[in-house]
C-alpha cells in the first residue's frame, strides 16, 4: 500500500479521469444516483488534491502512444486506446504506471507495477 507522504510522487492522467467519468455517467444511469454523485465529488477533490500533477495529452504524448500502440499491435495485442494513452504518458515523462490492472499494460512495453504492493523506488 502506499505509504502517508508518498502521495506527492503520484501523477495522474486527464485519461483516468475520464475513464472515472464514464464509469460514474454509467453507474447513474444504472440507477446509483447516490452513489454515483458520492463518488463524482469524491473524482473532483482528488483533481483538486493532483492540481499540477495532472499529466494531460499533448502531441509528444499522441506520438508515443501511436508507437505504443502500433508495437503492441505487431506483437498480437489489441490494447483499448485509453489504456495505450495512459501508458504513453507515462513513457513521456518517464514515469512508472500504478495499477491494479497489470495485465492491460504490460503488453505495452512500459514499467508497471501494482500500488497494493507500494510505489516502486
Amino acid at each position: 500500500m502506499i505509504a502517508q507522504g508518498e502521495a506527492e510522487r503520484l501523477h495522474l492522467s486527464v485519461v483516468t479521469v475520464a475513464e472515472i467519468e464514464r464509469g460514474l455517467r454509467k453507474l447513474a444511469r444504472a440507477g446509483g444516483t447516490a452513489r454515483a454523485q458520492a463518488l463524482s465529488e469524491w473524482l473532483r477533490e482528488l483533481i483538486d488534491l493532483y492540481g499540477d500533477r495532472l499529466l494531460p495529452i499533448d502531441a509528444a504524448t499522441a506520438r508515443i502512444a501511436g508507437e505504443i500502440e502500433d508495437q503492441a499491435i505487431a506483437n498480437g495485442a489489441h490494447p483499448g486506446f485509453a489504456d495505450v494513452l495512459i501508458a504513453a504518458t507515462a513513457r513521456a515523462h518517464a514515469l512508472d504506471l500504478l495499477t491494479a490492472n497489470i495485465k492491460h499494460f504490460r503488453p505495452l512495453g512500459i514499467s508497471c507495477f501494482n500500488p497494493v504492493d507500494g510505489l516502486p523506488d
